[in-house]
C-alpha cells in the first residue's frame, strides 16, 4: 500500500487482497470437485455400458448356437424368430458400443482438461 494514500484505501486494499487469492482458490477447489465427480460418472457408465455389452454378446453367442441346430431350422416360423433376434442383438450391441466410444471419448477429455489446469496428467 501507499504510505501516501488515505487510511481508508489502505484498509480496502489490505482487507480485499488476502481474498481474492482465497476465492480463486475455493473456486479452483469447487471445479475440481466437480470435474472428479464428473470422472467417477464417465467411469461408473462405461463399466455400465462394458456389462451390458458383455450380455449382449453372451446373448447373442447363445442365438448361434441355437440358430446352429438342425432342428432350429425345421420349423420356419422359429427360425424366422431366432433370425429376427439375432438382428435386434446385433443393432443394440452396435449401439452399446458407439455409446461407449462417447463415453470414452468423454472421460478422456476430463483427463485432457485436468491435465491442463493442474499441469500434468490427471489419470
Amino acid at each position: 500500500p501507499d504510505p501516501r494514500a488515505p487510511a481508508d484505501e489502505v484498509t480496502s486494499t489490505a482487507a480485499t487482497a488476502p481474498a481474492a487469492p482465497k476465492a480463486e482458490r475455493m473456486e479452483q477447489r469447487r471445479v475440481t470437485r466437480a470435474r472428479e465427480r464428473a470422472r467417477g460418472r464417465g467411469e461408473r457408465r462405461i463399466v455400465e455400458l462394458e456389462g451390458r455389452i458383455l450380455e449382449g454378446e453372451t446373448a447373442l453367442q447363445e442365438l448361434a448356437w441355437k440358430l446352429g441346430d438342425p432342428s432350429a431350422h425345421r420349423d420356419p416360423e422359429r427360425a424366422r424368430e431366432l433370425a429376427a433376434e439375432r438382428e435386434a442383438l446385433r443393432i443394440g450391441i452396435a449401439e452399446l458400443y458407439k455409446e461407449w466410444e462417447r463415453a470414452a471419448a468423454e472421460l478422456e477429455s476430463l483427463a485432457d482438461v485436468g491435465a491442463a489446469t493442474e499441469g500434468g496428467p490427471d489419470l
